[in-house]
C-alpha cells in the first residue's frame, strides 16, 4: 500500500490559483491549458462547458482570451480565497477576481469556484463554476462582500 501523500497547505493553492492567474495576465494559453485535467469542465452563465479533449478545451480558453483581449483586460486582483482540503489529493478553491484594464479601471470582476485533484502526482483543475458579478450592477443595488464568519467564504449580500 503506498504511503498517503502529504495534505497541501492553504499557502500552496493560494500559490497555485495566484500562477494561474498570471497566465492570464500575459495571455500564457499554454500555460492555462497545462493547469486543467483533460477531461475538465467549467460551468458559466448557466451552461456546462464540457471540454473532453484537448482540443475543446483549447478552442475554449482561445476563446475566452480572445473575449478578455476585447475587454483590455491586464491583470487581476484576487482579494479573498477561501480554501477547503478534502484530503490529500482533492480541494475547493473559491476566489474574488477583480480584473483590470492597464489604466487601472475594472474591466470585470467574479467569483470561481475551482475543484482542485491530484493526479500522478501533479494538481491539476478538474472543474470550476464561474459566478459572474458585474461591476455597474454591484454599485447600483449597493452590494458589500460581508464576512459572515472567519472560516466561511465572503458573500455578497444586499445593504438596505
Amino acid at each position: 500500500m503506498k504511503q498517503p501523500a502529504e495534505i497541501p497547505s492553504n499557502e500552496f493553492f493560494i500559490d497555485f490559483i495566484t500562477q494561474y492567474g498570471h497566465a492570464f495576465d500575459n495571455y500564457d494559453l499554454q500555460t492555462i491549458l497545462n493547469t486543467y485535467h483533460t477531461p475538465c469542465f467549467i460551468f458559466k452563465d448557466g451552461t456546462l462547458f464540457a471540454n473532453l479533449t484537448e482540443e475543446t478545451k483549447l478552442l475554449y480558453f482561445q476563446d475566452l482570451l480572445e473575449s478578455y483581449r476585447k475587454q483590455e483586460y491586464a491583470s487581476a486582483e484576487i482579494p479573498h480565497f477561501d480554501i477547503k482540503v478534502m484530503g490529500q489529493d482533492s480541494a475547493l478553491v473559491t476566489v474574488e477576481w477583480i480584473c483590470k484594464r492597464s489604466d487601472g479601471t475594472i474591466a470585470f470582476e467574479f467569483w470561481d469556484a475551482y475543484h482542485l485533484i491530484r493526479i500522478d502526482g501533479n494538481w491539476k483543475i478538474l472543474g470550476d463554476t464561474v459566478y459572474e458579478c458585474s461591476h455597474l450592477i454591484l454599485q447600483q443595488r449597493r452590494v458589500q462582500p460581508i464576512l459572515k464568519d472567519a472560516d466561511e467564504i465572503r458573500i455578497c449580500a444586499a445593504q438596505g
